[in-house]
């Protein structure tokens, strides 16, 4: 299999007479007789290193009371105080079906869940033991979505942090419900996300 590297510093492979772009996942090293995945692969362009694939933050999630739209709400003096002191269960990886559990302690607290952008819109959080997807949207609704009818506004919250990576933007999510609940294991996915993250 031949190979050829772009003046954008992405890597390609041929297959079949079609130039294909490498896509995260795909890129192994063999090392002792065992293929290992790589995270990443850096290829040199006139003197200077690039990443193969796009850096990205590690997702995150936590509990805090309702934050409102600022994600102020709650006590914190910014959204990097929020996302770093709330929002700081790091997940491992960014695989789909990535599986995190929550246990929310009383009726002032909700989970949070929060993404670079990088990764695409909607995610897709699946309740593992009901099979049931959804139970995210309630980020954009007000304390009381049902009396000025902010529920139907659905989705993420859209900020600027620095998750490790540089200033960047992310999405926030938030359980549409807040506890008490039973421990719940969730799958996240990434739907939507571009082909090379």
């Amino acid at each position: 299999m031949a190979s050829r590297v772009s003046s954008l510093g992405k890597m390609y492979l041929k297959k079949s007479g079609a130039w294909d772009q490498t896509k995260r996942g795909e890129a192994y090293l063999k090392q002792a007789g065992v293929q290992h995945e790589v995270e990443n692969i850096f290829l040199k362009h006139n003197g200077e290193w690039f990443p193969m694939f796009p850096m990205i933050a590690p997702a995150r999630w936590g509990y805090a009371p309702f934050a409102g739209l600022d994600l102020l709400q709650s006590g914190a003096s910014s959204v990097a105080d929020f996302l770093d002191n709330h929002i700081n269960n790091l997940m491992p990886d960014h695989d789909d079906g990535t599986r995190f559990t929550i246990q929310l302690p009383d009726a002032n607290t909700y989970c949070y869940f929060a993404y670079p952008t990088i990764m695409g819109d909607a995610a897709a959080f699946l309740d593992t033991v009901s099979m049931f997807t959804g139970g995210w949207d309630g980020a954009t609704w007000s304390f009381d979505p049902f009396s000025d009818m902010s529920f139907l506004n659905m989705g993420p919250l859209t900020v600027q942090y620095d998750g490790g990576r540089g200033l960047e933007d992310f999405y926030v999510y938030r359980t549409d419900y807040q506890g008490p609940s039973a421990a719940l294991a969730w799958a996240v996915s990434y739907p939507n996300r571009p082909a090379n993250s």
